[in-house]
């Protein structure tokens, strides 16, 4: 469900404004996030706005999300594998003030990670699946930041996750981009060392894997940085 974030003020009119965090909608507003993407400062940003367009398209995207019940190992595996599980647990979420987007975020199950456990048990991939979601990018336009709005979309994605009973939200960033630190701490998450490892629930801990991490647990807010 849609919900507001502290109020911004509109750049050219000096107005205040409200700011609405939403699920993004349609195929328009996911292929924006190629914009996102290189606002965080990730690669491959084109085609990773692409492929949460194409999963949206096909109606898998964000389909375990909606409140619906939790899709089961079997179940997904015959609706398209693991694959199928992470596109329906992946959320894009954006920030609307005056009808304009001005800022989003993208977060789902890490499968890359889950693919390098899988040599330990290949149930470690769905279990990946079903009990991570990684931050892959969160950003706001430049003159809108300072007003809360990237805080505002991470809670919304803290808030969906635990809804959709998912017990770990985790993200990595470089340390070396000024102010992102600072950014996590002030959303209430601990930023730890380097190489911190992530626990995985039913799988082994794998120090050469994770680089943040964010349990959903009794209020427990965690994040490590590379």
């Amino acid at each position: 469900m849609p919900s507001a974030s502290p109020p911004t003020t509109d750049p050219y009119l000096g107005q205040r404004q409200q700011v609405m965090i939403r699920r993004a909608r349609g195929r328009a507003e996911l292929l924006k996030f190629r914009q996102w993407h290189e606002l965080a400062g990730n690669t491959g940003a084109r085609a990773a706005a692409l492929h949460p367009a194409d999963l949206n398209d096909a109606g898998l995207l964000s389909a375990a999300l909606n409140g619906g019940p939790l899709p089961s190992e079997h179940s997904a595996l015959r609706r398209g594998g693991v694959v199928a599980l992470a596109a329906a647990r992946t959320m894009a979420l954006v920030a609307v003030a005056d009808g304009r987007i001005i800022g989003g975020l993208i977060a789902g199950p890490p499968i890359p990670l889950a693919l390098q456990l899988a040599a330990h048990s290949p149930h470690a991939v769905v279990q990946v699946a079903l009990n991570t979601i990684m931050i892959r990018a969160v950003a706001v336009v430049p003159q809108h930041r300072g007003y809360g709005i990237g805080r505002a979309l991470l809670r919304e994605a803290v808030g969906t996750a635990r809804r959709a009973r998912v017990p770990i939200i985790f993200g990595q960033f470089d340390t070396a981009t000024a102010g992102r630190d600072e950014f996590y701490r002030r959303c209430g998450m601990i930023v730890t060392k380097p190489g911190a490892a992530l626990a995985l629930i039913n799988t082994r801990p794998n120090a050469g894997v994770a680089d943040a991490c964010h349990r959903i647990r009794s209020g427990a807010r965690v994040a490590n940085s590379r």
